[in-house]
């Protein structure tokens, strides 16, 4: 298993249990399971948790994918440039 996959399943894991989610904690869980990762990846997911909810994050994927230009087609863009959204 990967080192982002192992941090991502270990903050999900304390985030639903309504744990903090902090670099040690998550490190605790993943040396649990018995998976061996790079020694940065608690400190990279911990900096990034601290200013981010694992909720917030789980509740907004996705939600930037079609915030898009809304282009009408007598745009002056040329065709390639205009997006569309599937939803």
């Amino acid at each position: 298993m990967s080192g982002d996959l192992a941090f991502t399943y270990a903050a999900l894991i304390l985030s639903d249990d309504g744990q903090e989610v902090t670099a040690d904690k998550m490190d605790t869980i993943v040396k649990a399971a018995g998976v061996t990762v790079e020694p940065y990846w608690g400190m990279l997911f911990g900096k990034f948790l601290a200013t981010k909810s694992v909720d917030e994050l789980v509740a907004n994927v996705g939600a930037g994918a079609c915030a898009a230009l809304d282009v009408s087609s007598s745009s002056s863009l040329p065709p390639r440039s205009r997006v569309r959204c599937l939803s």
